[in-house]
């Protein structure tokens, strides 16, 4: 039973499309996210930031890894969309 469960989950879940859209569409927005903030540290927003300066002793990379962990999956999207959408507030 407990095989038969997880193939079932695996073909109909986990590899469903709209499941791999959104994963992919996540991987995206972290890797836009990264890749922003390694070119220019100080686009990171100001309340995160003050909390990255804590981190003396950690390489830049790490607090851009830390501060991209610390948003919830909204908060990510919305700094997306700040970061490269045109018509987006900043």
């Amino acid at each position: 039973e407990r095989k038969h469960l997880q193939s079932l989950l695996l073909e109909k879940f986990y590899k469903h499309h709209r499941v791999l859209r959104m994963t992919k569409k996540a991987e995206r927005i972290i890797n836009d996210l990264f890749s922003v903030y390694d070119k220019d540290i100080m686009q990171i927003p100001e309340e995160i930031y003050r909390r990255g300066k804590g981190f003396e002793g950690y390489d830049k990379k790490q607090i851009i890894g830390n501060c991209i962990a610390s948003m919830t999956d909204r908060y990510a999207i919305n700094e997306h969309k700040k970061l490269f959408d045109p018509y987006e507030k900043v």
